[in-house]
C-alpha cells in the first residue's frame, strides 16, 4: 500500500485546481491497489467528504511533518504553484514542501506544473537547486519547458490533467429539447456592468428564440456568481422567447455535465474552454488572462480580448457569428486537437503511477 501525499492549491473552491485535483484522486485510486492518499489543502474536512481521501490543513506544519515522514511519495501539483506573480509567499510555500520532500529522501513529483514566471535571481536560483533533485517533473505546456531548461532543470512535456476528465453518468442536467448556450464568467476588472449589458445585448439580439436555452454557468460561486446573476437579471428584463437558466453550487461531475453537453460555450475560464474543448463543444473564448489566449490560438478557438470588450461589441458580434456558422467545422478541429491531449494526458498518468510504484 502506498502513502501518497499531495500538495497544491486545493480546497479554496477554485474549479480548475479542484478538477485537477480529482482526476489525480480518481486515476491513482483506479490503478494502484488501495492506496492511502492525503492531501494538503485549505479545506480538510470538505476535502475528506467530496474525495474520500485524508486531508490535512495546509498551515498545520506538525501534521503536515508527520504526513511528510510517513509517506511513500510526495505530489506536487498541478496548477502554477512555482510562481510569484500571485504571491511570493506563496511560492517560498511551495518550493518549501519540495525541499522538505527530498530532504527526508521521499520520492518527488511535480505534476503537469505551469512553471513561472519568477521574477527575483536568488528565487529563480533556489528553484533550479531544489527542482534539480525531484525525481519527476511534467509541465503542462512548452513555456514552462523552456522555463525550466533556463534554470538548468530537465521536464517532460505533458499537457493539463483535466484533459481526463470524463461525463459522468449523472442525470442530463440541461433541457435536452433546447439549443443549449453556456455563458461562463468570471469576476475581473475588465468585467465592468457596461461589459455585462453589452454581452446581454448581444445574447438577446443572438439567440431570442423558444429553441433556445441560455445557460449561466457559476463554476467558482465567490468569483462567478454575482456576475452571473447581474446578467440574468438583465436578460430576464429584456422578456426573451429563450429560456434563461442559471446553475450555481456545482459539483466538479455537475460542472462537466453541463459543459460537455452545450451546443455552444461562450467563456472566460480556462479550464471551462479546455473542457469545452476536450468534448468539441464549439467555443468562443473571452480572454482576460495570456493562458486563455494561447489556448484559443492552439486549439483554433475563435476568442476576444476581454479588456477591449467595450471598444469592440462589432468584433464580438463577428466572432460569435464564426462561432454558429462555423460550428461543424470548430468541432472538427477541437476533436482533433482534443484526442493529441487526451492522449498525451493518459501517457503523463502512466508516467505519474509507473514512479510512484517503482521502488
Amino acid at each position: 500500500m502506498k502513502k501518497i501525499l499531495i500538495s497544491g492549491y486545493y480546497g479554496f473552491d477554485n474549479f480548475g485546481d479542484d478538477a485537477i485535483l480529482h482526476v489525480m484522486v480518481s486515476e491513482i485510486k483506479k490503478h494502484l491497489n488501495n492506496p492511502q492518499i492525503t492531501v494538503i489543502s485549505n479545506n480538510p474536512a470538505k476535502i475528506k467528504r467530496i474525495y474520500d481521501v485524508d486531508s490535512i490543513h495546509r498551515f498545520n506544519s506538525k501534521e503536515i511533518i508527520q504526513k511528510m515522514k510517513d509517506c511513500d511519495v510526495f505530489i506536487s501539483g498541478g496548477g502554477s504553484l512555482l510562481q510569484d506573480v500571485t504571491s511570493c509567499k506563496s511560492f517560498l510555500y511551495y518550493l518549501s514542501l519540495i525541499f522538505f520532500a527530498k530532504y527526508l529522501g521521499k520520492k518527488t513529483i511535480i505534476f503537469a506544473q505551469g512553471i513561472g514566471p519568477i521574477s527575483t535571481m536568488i528565487a529563480r536560483f533556489l528553484t533550479g537547486l531544489v527542482l534539480k533533485k525531484v525525481d519527476l517533473i511534467t509541465v503542462r505546456d512548452k513555456e514552462s519547458q523552456n522555463y525550466l531548461k533556463k534554470l538548468g532543470v530537465n521536464s517532460i512535456l505533458a499537457t493539463d490533467p483535466a484533459w481526463s476528465l470524463e461525463i459522468s453518468t449523472e442525470e442530463h442536467l440541461l433541457k435536452v429539447d433546447k439549443i443549449n448556450i453556456g455563458i461562463q464568467l468570471r469576476e475581473w476588472k475588465s468585467l465592468t456592468n457596461k461589459n455585462i449589458n453589452v454581452i446581454a445585448n448581444i445574447l438577446s439580439e443572438k439567440f431570442n428564440d423558444e429553441k433556445n436555452c441560455i445557460n449561466l454557468i457559476s463554476l467558482q460561486d465567490s468569483h462567478d456568481l454575482e456576475i452571473m446573476q447581474k446578467l440574468k437579471n438583465i436578460l430576464l428584463k429584456k422578456n426573451l422567447n429563450s429560456e434563461v437558466r442559471i446553475y450555481s453550487n456545482l459539483s466538479i461531475d455537475q460542472s462537466i455535465n453541463i459543459l460537455g453537453n452545450l451546443d455552444y460555450l461562450i467563456g472566460m475560464r480556462f479550464h471551462a474552454c479546455l473542457i469545452s474543448a476536450n468534448f468539441n463543444v464549439p467555443t468562443l473564448a473571452l480572454s482576460y488572462d495570456p493562458k486563455v489566449t494561447s489556448f484559443a490560438l492552439e486549439s483554433k478557438m475563435p476568442f476576444i480580448n476581454m479588456n477591449a470588450l467595450n471598444k469592440s461589441k462589432d468584433n464580438f458580434v463577428l466572432k460569435l457569428d464564426e462561432l454558429i456558422s462555423n460550428k461543424e467545422k470548430i468541432r472538427y478541429d477541437l476533436k482533433e486537437f482534443s484526442d493529441k491531449k487526451s492522449q498525451i494526458c493518459r501517457d503523463n498518468f502512466v508516467l505519474l503511477l509507473n514512479t510512484i510504484i517503482q521502488e
